[in-house]
Parts: structure tokens; sequence; C-alpha cells
């Protein structure tokens, strides 16, 4: 199934709702939008046509735990649910993906659609249907490939985002602006984090690879540009998503010597004063041993002793590479201190 994905406001978004072919949805909303936006949520859930079952839940990494996702199939089921039913997200990309994990095992599998809230969960999180859970070991172990029928992005759910979800959601834009080719995007236009066709380019970009590798099989992998350090990085100094994900792209170019992309990396993401986030560590919390330990565990490992990493060889032009974890291991100390280069 192809995901629909419109740049709509709240009033269409009601329409397209109630034009949904169910008579029951199940909502999830994060805690914070229900405090923010509550005339909102109480219009979806008073729709003229819906019966609506829902639950508020706290956004955040922690909502991708085993106990929540429990608790939520839990409360769906013996709320009188039934196969046809459709799950609605509202909120960031930690929850749509718990949601869409939900959406995708409960009754085995409804339909399920996203209306994301955050710059992190529109350019990025919301599109391509990968959903899933954290484990104890790592991040995004649990999961599947479920695609939502519907995304609907409304903008005016930034206005109140706080400093930390630009920084999020502006990691993964830098992630977009490498693999993204030139002629698509430029620098003039990264200068503008809250574009409307920013963050279209980058909705654009990730549709069209999806559409042709749903299953991550062949093309998709180079989504994963930073995405190996960057989930160690995530899990081991407690930082967001994108930031985490930004200074693994950093990490790859230093990994791998190339000094233009790092030099270039460091023209776009910290270059933009109003969304960078600072280097979240000192050189002595930045432990290389726990830090190769979590690459180890990432599942974009393969048989044997190699991961794949994403890296370019041009702007807009990103490849897989096979990468021994020996020598990634003795490279560590040289990427950790280059990377504490990057605080001067």
């Amino acid at each position: 199934m192809k995901t629909v994905i419109l740049h709509i406001e709240f009033d269409a978004i009601i329409e397209s709702l109630e034009g949904l072919e169910t008579d029951q949805i199940l909502l999830i909303v994060e805690n914070s939008i229900k405090q923010e936006y509550p005339q909102q949520i109480e219009r979806i859930n008073n729709l003229n046509s819906k019966e609506v079952i829902t639950l508020f839940v706290d956004g955040g990494e922690q909502v991708k735990e085993m106990g929540t996702f429990s608790q939520v199939l839990d409360y769906f089921i013996t709320s009188g649910i039934h196969r046809e039913s459709h799950l609605v997200v509202i909120g960031g990309g930690a929850t749509s993906d718990m949601a869409g994990f939900v959406a995708a095992t409960l009754l085995r599998g409804i339909k399920w659609s996203v209306i994301p809230t955050t710059l992190l969960s529109m350019v990025d999180a919301s599109i391509g249907g990968k959903v899933g859970l954290n484990s104890t070991q790592g991040k995004n172990l649990i999961g599947a490939f479920h695609q939502p029928e519907y995304v609907w992005i409304d903008h005016n759910f930034l206005n109140t985002l706080p400093e930390v979800e630009w920084q999020s959601g502006w990691g993964e834009i830098v992630k977009y602006s490498f693999l993204i080719p030139p002629s698509k995007i430029n620098f003039h236009q990264l200068q503008d984090i809250k574009s409307k066709q920013l963050i279209a380019s980058c909705v654009q970009y990730k549709g069209r690879i999806v559409s042709g590798d749903a299953l991550e099989e062949g093309q998709r992998r180079v989504l994963n540009l930073g995405h190996t350090f960057g989930h160690a990085y995530e899990k081991l100094f407690s930082i967001s998503h994108g930031v985490a994900v930004s200074y693994g792209i950093a990490s790859i170019f230093i990994l791998l010597e190339q000094k233009e992309m790092l030099q270039l990396w460091q023209d776009i993401y910290l270059g933009n004063r109003c969304a960078v986030a600072p280097l979240p560590w000192t050189r002595d919390q930045f432990d290389t041993e726990k830090v190769f330990a979590t690459i180890q565990g990432d599942k974009k490992r393969v048989a044997g002793a190699a991961i794949k990493l994403v890296t370019l060889s041009s702007v807009g032009n990103p490849l897989v590479k096979e990468i021994s974890l020996e020598w990634i291991s003795k490279e560590m100390e040289r990427v950790r201190d280059e990377l504490e280069q990057l605080r001067r």
C-alpha cells in the first residue's frame, strides 16, 4: 500500500477523518499535544460519523518500551474494537513508531494513519512504515514494516515546538541535505528550517525511496546515513534522535577520512546557530569501548564480523559499504578525538 501524504491544515484533517472507511477510530495522542491543542483533540473525539476510542500517552523514547506497548494493546483489546478499526496517532516520531507497531500487531494488523507534530516526525519518522520498539540491547530491534494509509502534515503544530525538538529535526534535515541531489535542495533553503518547501523536499525524497523499496532490501538503506553511530550516541548519552544522527554522520566522515564531506557537514550543521546542538559529551565521557560495543549490536550488522555503513561518493550519491568491525574498533579513539575538535 502506498501512503498518501498531505500537507493540509486541521479543518481538512477533520474532513479526512470523517471520510475514513470505518466506523471506529482508535486514537493515540501524546499528553503534551492534549495540553497544547485541547480544542483540536476535542473535535476529533466528537466526529459526526465515528466512534472514537482515545488513549493518551507520554511521548519520548520511553513510549517505545515493551511495557507501554503491552498496556496500549490491552486498553484497545478490552474496548470492543474490530478488524475494520482505524488507528490514528498524533505526536512525535517515537509515539508513531510505537503506535504503528500496535496497528501492525493488533488483531493481526489494522489500518493506521499519522498526524505528526514535530519537525523530525514530519520530515522522517512518520513516513515509510518502519514501526517498532526499543530493546534493552538497542534501538528499534523489535518491529515490523506497516505502512500508514495517510500522513496528514499540519505545519501549525510547529508553532509550539520546544528548542530541543527543533534541534532534533534539524539533525535529520542535515541527513537529507547530503542524500538529496543538489538540484533538488540548496544551501539557501537550509537556512530556514521552518520552511514548508524544505520540509516538503525531505518528505518527497523519502516518499520516493520508500515507494521503490518498502522493506529496505536495497536503496532504502541509504536513509540510515549516520544511524549506526547515531543510535549508539542516542542510547549512551541520552540525546535526541536527530542530534545523535547528525553527529553520527560526522563520525562516518571522520572514520572514512572524507575530509571534504566533514567540512561540508560543519558548514551546514554547525552553521545553523539557530538549531545546532553543541557536542553533547566531553572527551572523558566518550568511552570508546562502550560506543563500539553498542555499534556491534546494531541491526545493520551482517553475518561475520562486519557491518553495513552508509556514506557518500558525493552529495546526492549515497552508497552502502560493508566495513570490518575489527577495523572500526581500532579507529574509535581517532573518531573520538576528531569529534572533540568540533567543539573548538
